[in-house]
């Protein structure tokens, strides 16, 4: 929703640009193309992109909205049509997530062995880059170490006083 709402505010600072110029600025056809590509897919949970939509078939033509809509000028965000897509999460990611809540929680949980085999695979992707200082390296920096990730509760606790 993050990418639907910075294309809003987008097109709300862009709009004396749609309203002057008939043909679509270069530096808005991703925007105009997601809006009305993400429009059918989410017209139940926010009404207002379905007239958002609307206006810009006005504007551009019933013709350009289709195919913005079958994604065909490939201006759609990558990661929206992710997002959005039917497909089922893939068995590793949703036991990933289990694993992290579970652990976040301190529930006890055991993670099915050939849902985080796939993981193990997929992270194989080859012989492990050498650690160590500078030797002759041009490389930038790190000196070898990776940082850990930190440990943040994704779910903090309330004061007591709510």
């Amino acid at each position: 929703m993050e990418i639907i709402e910075m294309y809003c505010d987008l097109l709300l600072a862009r709009i004396g640009l749609l309203e002057t110029m008939k043909t679509i600025d270069e530096s808005l056809e991703e925007c105009v193309n997601g809006l009305i590509w993400v429009a059918p897919r989410l017209h139940t949970d926010v009404a207002e992109l379905k007239v958002v939509s609307d206006m810009l078939f006005a504007k551009y033509g019933k013709e350009f909205g289709q195919y913005c809509r079958m994604n065909h000028f490939k201006k759609v965000n990558e990661r929206l049509m992710a997002k959005l897509s039917p497909a089922a999460p893939a068995r590793s990611l949703v036991e990933n997530y289990l694993v992290e809540i579970a652990r976040a929680y301190g529930v006890v949980y055991e993670p099915d062995p050939a849902s985080l085999q796939e993981v193990d695979d997929l992270l194989e992707l080859g012989p492990e880059p050498p650690k160590g200082g500078s030797g002759g390296s041009t490389g930038g920096g790190g000196g070898g170490f990776s940082a850990p990730y930190p440990s943040v509760d994704p779910f903090p606790t309330p004061p007591s006083q709510y």
